[in-house]
């Protein structure tokens, strides 16, 4: 089944050509303008992921929910020197409430839904308190939200209830590793997601080394 993704240039893929002819770190965000992501994403910058994974000819691409035109201003915000592709079936045009998912990340089997988001969760809430907030008026326009005091249903460029998740796939139909978020906030080990993806130790000389078997995050 075809399922499209969109570059920041507009041009459309079908997700599993992303990996079709090549080894990649599939990395579902939340949203564009998830604090959480943003999180994750300045953690792989400092640990110049990109980078020493290209050494290995593998390619970091990042899978999120929005439009074309936030995903090229979320790169440029971000500065991120990875792909990036949107699902713009939830482009922030409807309210969160009147979401039906993202067809590519239920094909993943990712979560979704109100008790993901850990919103009576207090360790949670500290958390994303102490996250560096993105100024979203710079990836969505000011119309696409509401004011919080007004009691309207707030509108978010992608979907609020959408959890991410990290796979090492290619080439062709193989899978490695999956880590599947089991809340906002919940991000695969940086050091788990390059020995597999790379086939390396991670270690002094990055020696390779063979993975018998695939790495499946399972819950609790």
């Amino acid at each position: 089944m075809s399922q499209l993704v969109y570059a920041p240039d507009n041009t459309a893929h079908n997700i599993t050509d992303l990996w079709r002819d090549r080894r990649v770190v599939l990395i579902f965000l939340r949203q564009l303008g998830c604090r959480f992501c943003h999180n994750f994403v300045n953690k792989l910058k400092a640990d110049d992921f990109v980078g020493r994974c290209k050494k290995h000819d593998v390619h970091v691409v990042c899978v999120s929910l929005g439009s074309v035109e936030q995903a090229a201003a979320w790169m440029k915000l971000m500065s991120w020197t990875g792909e990036l592709y949107v699902d713009t079936s939830t482009d922030g045009n409807v309210t969160a409430l009147n979401q039906s998912g993202s067809k590519p990340y239920s094909s993943f089997k990712l979560s979704r839904g109100l008790d993901e988001l850990r919103l009576n969760d207090a360790r949670a809430s500290e958390f994303s308190q102490s996250i560096e907030h993105m100024d979203l008026k710079q990836i969505i326009n000011k119309d696409d939200y509401s004011d919080a005091d007004s009691g309207e249903v707030q509108i978010w460029p992608g979907d609020v209830f959408q959890i991410g998740g990290a796979f090492v796939v290619g080439p062709g139909n193989v899978c490695d590793y999956a880590f599947r978020s089991l809340h906002a906030g919940d991000d695969p080990s940086l050091s788990d997601l390059y020995k597999f993806a790379t086939r390396t130790s991670g270690e002094g000389g990055d020696h390779e080394i063979v993975f018998e078997s695939t790495k499946v995050r399972s819950e609790p």
